[in-house]
């Protein structure tokens, strides 16, 4: 009878487990990669909603500046 796990057949079960690792680590990295451009792009949005935030403070800003330079008490300098 033979030997079943000969240096031949150890080799072959070596290659065939190898290849099947690598196929694992390259879906994972694949996975990796997908998360990463997902989380640039949710950066990118962040930016642009702080960007926008940020216009329309300065907007309100100026507004309530207008709104109390346009209210009666600055705009009555000789009443009784």
């Amino acid at each position: 009878m033979k030997k079943i796990l000969n240096q031949g057949n150890i080799i072959v079960i070596l290659l065939v487990v190898l290849f099947g690792h690598n196929i694992y680590l390259q879906l994972q990295i694949e996975k990796a990669i997908d998360a990463a451009e997902d989380s640039e792009y949710q950066a990118k949005q962040a930016v642009n909603y702080a960007s926008e935030a940020a216009n329309n403070a300065e907007n309100a800003a100026s507004y309530a500046s207008e709104a109390a330079n346009n209210s009666f008490g600055t705009q009555c300098w000789n009443c009784p």
